[in-house]
């Protein structure tokens, strides 16, 4: 039997009264948009390091309308900066394929248009730095091959993440 996690994870929100959640590695907010509307009374912020990417949903007007957080940083296993390469597409075309595919990794066959220095953040320092009060945190993870790095950085918050989804 195969099982449909997004239709689970959206499923488990609700369930597990989440009043946190992370998009990391959001795109363009749709997810965000959508738990927004799953969790009204939560935090959802959304992390996006591509510096194309991150400034389209920092000017969307519904992600504003929405009180979803944009931040800029690509979440990882430490606090600093990394090199994020941005894929060479065109982010303004309606049918543009992939926009997601960059990754503070480099990957085969992917066409790099540039590659800039993005900051970087723990997820269990950013939790409790700036969400103290959390206590049922969501994961929605996304980050390109990085996700492994996405985790070890949640050790300190590991008793308030109740529901992780890892694409």
């Amino acid at each position: 039997m195969k099982i449909n996690t997004r239709l689970l994870f959206k499923f488990l929100l609700r369930r597990c009264q989440i009043d946190c959640l992370f998009d990391i590695g959001s795109c363009d907010g749709f997810e965000s948009s959508l738990f927004r509307q799953i969790l009204p009374g939560a935090r959802v912020i959304a992390f996006e390091a591509n510096p194309v990417l991150y400034k389209k949903m920092a000017a969307n007007q519904a992600l504003i309308d929405g009180k979803i957080e944009v931040l800029p940083y690509a979440i990882s296993n430490q606090n600093g900066t990394a090199h994020f390469h941005v894929p060479d597409l065109d982010y303004d075309a309606k049918d543009v394929q992939n926009p997601g595919m960059g990754s503070l990794l480099v990957h085969e066959g992917l066409k790099i248009r540039e590659t800039v220095e993005v900051p970087t953040r723990r997820i269990d320092e950013f939790l409790l730095a700036q969400c103290p009060g959390a206590q049922h945190v969501a994961l929605w993870i996304d980050a390109e091959s990085v996700e492994f790095q996405v985790l070890e950085g949640m050790s300190g918050i590991k008793d308030r993440v109740v529901v992780v989804h890892v694409e």
